[in-house]
């Protein structure tokens, strides 16, 4: 039923304030970073990203952050393509670049972009940490824990790099070293409640039930409204044999994860195209069901920036809560 209510809601015509000021689906995401014209050698080599744009570029910059702002990736990687005509390999535009690109699921076209970031701008590894998740996300495992320790090498401290090192290491088999950079995730951000799982999952995977019901219920508390650590947790309950609460953490599991499939096939939705308020208005109902009030939040203030009086009407329940 919720798949077949987004199905009509996509399918919605929007009033013209509310479209796209492009019009139609974004050709831009028919295109393909391999068609960018190239610099010549060395051109961008005294490019310093702390330093005023060039006046040429700077109205396209400007329109790309505007469009992201508002949700619009596609919106904002085609003023980035109109800026790399007019300034082939211009460094910001490829980094950020990437950074939709990945945004969009398009990890393929992310390496592309990024992989030309550092052939131009080679002293801005650090600013490459979304080049490993890329790799890592097509399962370049590899790859991807060489580029995290590249980008570690110059932010020691990047709780995203060390997680991301972490699952790499987990998905070559090498456990202990996995929970060795997963646990120095949660020093650096106690609050990361995906490193917290991952350690509840090696643990589990690897028998030891009770540091993995600990780690789990560690992981849930952070995260609340995640269905997988509620399935993670009611099979290491069953196994210790605590079924009353392996069975009510399935239930809660099966609640979530009920929910958690709407929300994505909206969220699917709405990357490529944000000017659907009523896909809007069903995230909010969606996290109003589950109970989670920072979700609900985040969404309200998406959607007010394509539908400013429909997020403000759908706020007053909420506000008089």
């Amino acid at each position: 039923m919720i798949a077949a209510r987004i199905l009509v809601l996509g399918g919605l015509l929007l009033s013209p304030a509310l479209a796209d000021p492009q019009g139609g689906a974004p050709s831009v995401l028919d295109r393909s970073p391999t068609e960018w014209s190239a610099a010549e050698s060395g051109h961008w080599k005294d490019w310093d990203a702390d330093t005023r744009p060039p006046e040429a570029v700077q109205p396209y910059l400007l329109r790309s952050i505007a469009a992201y702002r508002r949700g619009d990736r596609p919106a904002a990687l085609r003023a980035l393509f109109e800026l790399l005509e007019i300034a082939p390999d211009y460094p910001s535009a490829l980094h950020q670049a990437g950074i939709l690109y990945f945004q969009l699921r398009r990890h393929g076209d992310a390496i592309t972009a990024l992989e030309r970031y550092l052939a131009v701008a080679p002293h801005r590894v650090g600013d490459t940490r979304t080049l490993a998740h890329a790799y890592y996300s097509l399962g370049r495992y590899d790859d991807a824990l060489a580029h995290y320790a590249r980008v570690l090498s110059v932010h020691p401290e990047s709780a995203e790099a060390h997680h991301g090192q972490g699952l790499s290491l987990m998905r070559l088999g090498q456990s202990t070293a996995a929970l060795q950079e997963l646990r120095r995730t949660l020093e650096l951000d106690p609050a990361h409640a995906s490193a917290a799982f991952w350690i509840a999952q090696i643990h589990f995977d690897e028998e030891r039930l009770e540091d993995a019901v600990a780690a789990a219920e560690h992981a849930r508390d952070l995260d609340p409204f995640g269905p997988r650590v509620w399935f993670l947790l009611g099979q290491v309950l069953f196994e210790l044999e605590r079924d009353d609460e392996a069975e009510a953490a399935k239930a809660r599991f099966d609640e979530l994860n009920r929910l958690d499939a709407a929300v994505r096939a909206i969220e699917s939705s709405l990357v490529f195209d944000p000017y659907q308020p009523a896909l809007y208005r069903e995230l909010c109902r969606l996290h109003r069901e589950a109970g989670d009030d920072l979700a609900l939040r985040q969404a309200l203030r998406r959607w007010s920036s394509v539908d400013p009086a429909g997020a403000a009407a759908a706020a007053e329940p909420a506000s008089a809560k």
